[in-house]
């Protein structure tokens, strides 16, 4: 019970850097799919 809690404590702590690893996926996949039509002209 103790390590539910204390992984929700970690988790919460870390949230903020697993967004900003989201948005940067995020920005990488639609830049990859901005220039996907040139490559399968």
């Amino acid at each position: 019970m103790t390590g539910i809690i204390v992984a929700h404590r970690s988790f919460s702590v870390e949230r903020p850097t697993i967004a900003r690893i989201t948005a940067m996926i995020q920005k990488r996949i639609t830049t990859w799919l901005s220039v996907q039509p040139f490559f399968s002209k």
